[in-house]
């Protein structure tokens, strides 16, 4: 489906059958929602390579990158780069301190104790799979910027549990409250093994 911005003109086609927010990615104004109450915010400009457009190969499947929530925390900021395989399969490229991972799409409630979700804490999820926490921050702001599919947290003030093991399993927590918390998981990834392409080029330096 196409989408045109009333507010600059440009056109978007829609990747997805029905995203969570398409926010025009070149001035922000919003085409499409089914959050209330959402509005314009679009991410400040960071130093990311990545960027709308850019395509890579995972899991033997291309995708491309269809737009961002990023995450002002205290101290730091996550990207969650929105990737599309098709119009019925999604995932997002997480960028955190200069490493990427692949999480999947599906959201997952966390049935483990709320209260153990904590930097140096073993974190069970399922079976098999223990993490260690590896950070807790409190999210201050969060700005979007093109077509997200699968996301929930527009609104700031809720805190981001990160965890991870030593052979490359990575999940980020959105603690609700005291007793519900939900995730994504997914697995690290290299910048090679992804054979990005359209990514950004930086030449402040040269």
């Amino acid at each position: 489906m196409i989408y045109n911005c009333s507010e600059c003109n440009r056109s978007h086609v829609s990747r997805f059958s029905d995203p969570v927010l398409i926010a025009c990615p070149n001035c922000g104004n919003i085409l499409k929602t089914s959050v209330s109450g959402i509005s314009k915010k679009l991410p400040p400009e960071d130093w990311s390579f990545i960027q709308i457009g850019t395509r890579g190969f995972y899991s033997q499947q291309h995708f491309e990158v269809t737009g961002r929530i990023r995450l002002q925390l205290r101290n730091e900021y996550k990207n969650y780069w929105s990737i599309a395989y098709n119009e019925n399969s999604s995932a997002f490229l997480y960028e955190s301190f200069g490493s990427l991972a692949i999480l999947n799409g599906t959201i997952k409630d966390y049935q483990g104790d709320v209260r153990k979700l904590k930097a140096g804490h073993k974190i069970r999820e399922g079976k098999n799979l223990v993490l260690t926490g590896e950070f807790v921050e409190k999210c201050e702001s969060v700005s979007y910027e093109g077509e997200i599919d699968r996301w929930k947290d527009f609104e700031p003030g809720f805190f981001i549990v990160q965890a991870g093991t030593s052979n490359g399993y990575v999940a980020t927590f959105r603690i609700v409250d005291s007793s519900r918390a939900y995730f994504y998981l997914g697995t690290k990834v290299s910048l090679e093994n992804l054979k990005l392409e359209k990514i950004r080029e930086w030449d402040e330096w040269k």
